[in-house]
């Protein structure tokens, strides 16, 4: 069982070092940003991945905001339960 523990927190510490190092691109693309959606989404989840909670939460609501529904009905779900999730948790 620990065994188990530890390669799955080894595998929690890979996924947020990833995400950690895609925050840099991420912010590049969305300096070049014109409102669209699924990117502020992609986004949220990256920051989330980090640890970057209300960061994460923002960029999901941004998303929700720009139209997200439209692109991607199954993203915005999800992107509204983040948020609602969120906003419960940080209350």
């Amino acid at each position: 069982r620990r065994a188990c523990g530890a390669a799955a927190s080894e595998g929690a510490k890979r996924q947020l070092h990833r995400a950690d190092q895609a925050i840099p691109y991420i912010g590049h693309a969305m300096r070049f940003d014109n409102g669209d959606a699924k990117l502020a989404y992609r986004a949220g989840y990256i920051y989330l991945g980090a640890g970057q909670t209300e960061k994460g939460l923002s960029l999901m609501q941004e998303a929700l905001d720009n139209g997200l529904h439209i692109e991607s009905p199954s993203s915005a779900k999800e992107a509204a339960v983040l948020v609602s999730a969120g906003s419960q948790t940080m209350a």
